[in-house]
């Protein structure tokens, strides 16, 4: 089952640079990340699938 990701979903939204990044996730953060809470969050795996 998959849901809709709506602007009204997201509570918080980040951006971390690379430093920041990889302070938080060692190796796997060198090029950043973007990091998201949402409103209606759930104690599962989570795919994010978008395009540029």
């Amino acid at each position: 089952m998959s849901e809709e990701l709506t602007i009204q979903n997201i509570k918080q939204l980040e951006v971390l640079d690379g430093e920041k990044a990889k302070a938080l996730f060692g190796q796997n953060g060198w090029c950043g990340l973007i990091s998201m809470t949402t409103t209606n969050g759930r104690a599962k795996k989570t795919q994010l699938r978008f395009k540029i």
